[in-house]
């Protein structure tokens, strides 16, 4: 069940015309569900994850899928939290 707050965002981008998180999550579950290889389509680059994770003195070998993934995980929180500061600032008039 979903708290007031996220009733409000919700409700909020509704009523503007506006993306809501749940059309935003099912977008994007959908593009991944269809893609075969996310190397190709990321905006941030593994191999600099990839070297910020190795700065840490306890990782001595990191997967390949690793930083793809959490390369993904980032654009996707991202772009999610991108969308609910957009949607809060529209819901107090603040555009």
């Amino acid at each position: 069940m979903k708290n007031n707050s996220e009733k409000s965002i919700v409700n909020a981008a509704q009523s503007t015309g506006y993306p809501t998180l749940e059309m935003f999550w099912k977008s994007q579950q959908s593009q991944m569900e269809n893609i075969k290889d996310f190397k190709d389509r990321l905006l941030l680059p593994p191999t600099r994850i990839k070297k910020i994770m190795k700065k840490n003195e306890d990782v001595r070998m990191v997967a390949g899928e690793s930083p793809v993934l959490l390369a993904k995980a980032c654009e996707l929180f991202i772009q999610d939290l991108t969308l609910r500061s957009s949607i809060h600032a529209q819901e107090n008039h603040r555009l």
